[in-house]
């Protein structure tokens, strides 16, 4: 699906341009991609440079990484909207987005929040928010009922992340395979929270660890 319009591409001696949003992880896969693309390619945009040195760790002329960019939505509009009512009996928020997918890690957070001591923190709420992927659907429900069980906040899917984000203290990603350039960690960042994030593929163009 991804090489059949570029192989009709050069065929028909056209210039070809790939986005690569994705980090293939085994041996095989990698070599194949790589090799596809330098073939097919005239430029080959990568969303990060840990993206880019999955498929080409030596110098190519044919490879640029541009990065994603969310929009000024998050800074312009959050602070004009109000508090969400699910956040108004805590003090502090604890937030983690994604689709309830095996490799977001969702278990981790629910580990995390296991081992947490809340003692003289506060009220502390804990949240998961995120619909379930197609043909996943036990792996969601496995995490809503642990979260259940821990008293962490479930709110599916929603489209109003910027404001979910704003007004959260912490976010949480924990991706467990290198995520490309997880757009929840650069949100995030600009939503003001203390972000903490897997430290493997793009998050380390993201975050600066001090």
């Amino acid at each position: 699906y991804d090489f059949i319009p570029a192989f009709a591409g050069k065929i028909l001696k056209k210039k070809v341009f790939f986005h690569v949003r994705m980090i293939r992880t085994t041996k095989i896969e990698k070599k194949i991609f790589a090799w596809l693309l330098n073939f097919l390619s005239t430029k080959i945009i990568f969303v990060s440079r840990a993206t880019k040195d999955n498929y080409f760790p030596m110098f190519n002329k044919k490879a640029e990484v541009v990065y994603d960019w969310p929009g000024d939505k998050l800074i312009k509009q959050n602070n004009r909207k109000s508090k969400p009512e699910e956040f108004e009996n805590f003090d502090i928020i604890v937030s983690m987005v994604g689709r309830l997918d095996p490799w977001k890690g969702q278990y981790i957070f629910l580990e995390i929040v296991k081992k947490i001591k809340l003692n003289g923190l506060g009220k502390v709420g804990f949240f998961l928010i995120g619909g379930s992927v197609k043909g996943k659907e036990d792996y969601a429900n496995k995490i809503l009922k642990g979260a259940e069980n821990l008293s962490i906040n479930c709110l599916g899917e929603r489209n109003d992340i910027d404001v979910l984000l704003y007004y959260s203290d912490i976010s949480v990603h924990t991706s467990t395979t290198p995520d490309p350039f997880p757009g929840v960690v650069l949100e995030s960042l600009l939503s003001e929270c203390v972000t903490v994030a897997a430290n493997a593929g793009g998050v380390k163009e993201m975050i600066d660890n001090e």
